[in-house]
């Protein structure tokens, strides 16, 4: 089987909304339900973890934007547990250590099928792998924040997206072997951490996730089909 795990527990802080800003409106969806839709027919079963306290507003809002069932979970604390309590969930029903989970940015509403197909089919050949970009500013490394330190080859740097993909025991794993998870922004620093390979999967410039406001504008001309320029 395969399982697409869309973690949307954040606050969204930085969107400075009354809301967190996965449930923001998008051309009259909110995002979360953009980003579910793109793993409709393409998964066996979608699940949701969000923060307890959006559990029945998170269902409100899947069940009168989207005809497919979705499942919708408590989160935890931070992004290893709530990856975690999907891992559980999805063991929990039906699931086993063979199955695929594709985990994903509840504000990356862009992903698409090429996407999706080509991380399926690298996790069933055994391999973890995320969608990821080539990176096309030049990066500094600076390690107090005023003075650069080194900059990086451009061509050796990648921009990493989601989804990243594993077998659901292996990634059930290295979660519990970790001794302090919760120190990685991504899975694919704690996979790498704990010795495993990353293969890349073909990101795109218009898989954006969400963060500021003006995100949501360039959201609306990626759905209209406009050009920026």
């Amino acid at each position: 089987m395969v399982f697409a795990g869309i973690v949307a527990g954040g606050t969204g802080s930085r969107m400075k909304s009354e809301i967190p800003k996965q449930f923001l409106e998008l051309l009259g969806k909110p995002v979360i339900a953009h980003t579910a839709e793109c793993f409709a027919g393409k998964v066996d079963k979608i699940c949701i973890a969000c923060h307890k306290d959006y559990i029945n507003y998170t269902k409100e809002i899947i069940s009168k934007h989207l005809d497919f069932p979705i499942e919708i979970i408590a989160g935890g604390k931070d992004r290893m547990e709530s990856v975690m309590a999907l891992v559980r969930h999805f063991k929990e029903n039906g699931g086993s250590d063979e199955d695929i989970i594709l985990t994903h940015d509840g504000v990356r509403p862009f992903v698409s099928e090429k996407m999706v197909e080509e991380s399926i089919e690298s996790a069933r050949k055994g391999r973890f792998c995320t969608v990821a970009v080539g990176a096309t500013d030049t990066i500094c490394i600076s390690e107090d924040g005023n003075l650069i330190n080194s900059v990086p080859d451009r061509k050796n740097l990648f921009n990493i997206q989601t989804p990243q993909t594993f077998t659901i025991g292996k990634l059930e794993e290295i979660l519990r072997k970790c001794e302090n998870p919760e120190k990685y922004t991504d899975l694919c620093g704690l996979a790498i951490s704990m010795g495993e390979k990353v293969k890349i999967i073909e990101g795109s410039a218009e898989n954006i996730k969400i963060t500021v406001p003006a995100d949501l504008k360039f959201a609306e001309t990626i759905i209209k089909g406009e050009k920026l320029l």
